[in-house]
């Protein structure tokens, strides 16, 4: 597994968790290509179990990526089985 940057489970396991995955760029450019690697890193080292552990199913994952004051963002609705 690895190591997720920020989280934020919920008291009522009904609302979705999130899940926040920081990239940073070194040029603006790259801003959406570190944002999508963001997301595809919390996807590939599945940082969304920690959810599953605490019964919350739905997670907004979001990969985030900054170049000095600029933000490039991009999310995905994960579904979690039990």
């Amino acid at each position: 597994m690895g190591r997720y940057d920020i989280i934020f489970i919920p008291k009522n396991k009904n609302l979705n968790g999130i899940l926040l995955e920081f990239k940073i760029a070194k040029t603006g450019k790259e801003l959406l290509n570190k944002a999508n690697e963001a997301l595809t890193q919390i996807k590939d080292k599945q940082y969304f179990q920690v959810f599953k552990q605490r019964e919350v199913n739905n997670i907004l994952a979001i990969g985030m990526a900054f170049c000095k004051k600029k933000l490039e963002l991009v999310h995905e609705k994960i579904t979690v089985k039990f």
